[in-house]
């Protein structure tokens, strides 16, 4: 004789779903429970600019909060950010054919309603146009070596505000510069990569024993 146990057994078994079991309990399941998880994504923005000019030049990206949530896959709701890193980045850039400047100087800053902060170590960064060399900054390299650690911390600080929603106010990655010498042309285009990772714990109803712990 089957009892009410061996039919929620074979339920389980074909529907491998805990909602279903939990209609099928009427609302309850001894065998599903809420249970924590600790997920960790990563992902690389990348800022594009292409410049074109005699003389001096500003071009800037913006990112969002909704922006930054999407990329990363943050849930809607109910998680606990526990970490939030940029783990490295590089700044990639080559010539177009009718580029005659033999070089520029380049800033890169971030700014925001309470934050404006250089990015790349040294300001005013001299770079070649004529004979791009593989340098170190054209590869992904370690934050500290090229980037402004306030300027990281600040960031980072930022990113976690946006994730949390504490703050929506736009991030403006800044690429300032001027060509070298003026009235030659510079025309080149520039990515700048960053490289982020999320951890945060999050509440999933699966199968009894299949997370870290209960959810509170």
């Amino acid at each position: 004789m089957k009892t009410k146990y061996h039919l929620f057994l074979l339920a389980f078994i074909i529907s491998g779903c805990c909602a279903d079991m939990s209609d099928i309990m009427n609302g309850t399941s001894q065998l599903c429970q809420d249970e924590v998880f600790t997920e960790t994504k990563k992902i690389g923005f990348t800022f594009e600019y292409v410049v074109n000019t005699t003389n001096t030049f500003a071009e800037v990206n913006t990112v969002t909060a909704e922006n930054i949530r999407k990329a990363l896959q943050v849930p809607d709701d109910n998680f606990t950010l526990k970490k939030i890193e940029i783990t490295s980045g590089k700044v990639e850039y080559g010539r177009f054919d009718d580029n005659t400047a033999p070089a520029m100087f380049l800033n890169i800053a971030i700014t925001g309603n309470t934050f404006n902060q250089l990015l790349l170590l040294t300001s005013n960064q001299l770079l070649p146009l004529i004979d791009i060399p593989e340098t170190p900054l054209n590869q992904a390299v370690k934050i500290n070596e090229f980037f402004n650690t306030e300027g990281i911390k600040g960031l980072k600080e930022l990113l976690r505000d946006y994730v949390l929603l504490l703050n929506d106010d736009g991030i403006n990655f800044a690429l300032v510069g001027e060509v070298s010498p003026k009235n030659l042309t510079a025309h080149f285009k520039l990515n700048l990569i960053m490289y982020v990772s999320i951890t945060y714990e999050v509440c999933h109803f699966v199968p009894l024993g299949e997370g870290e712990r209960v959810c509170e």
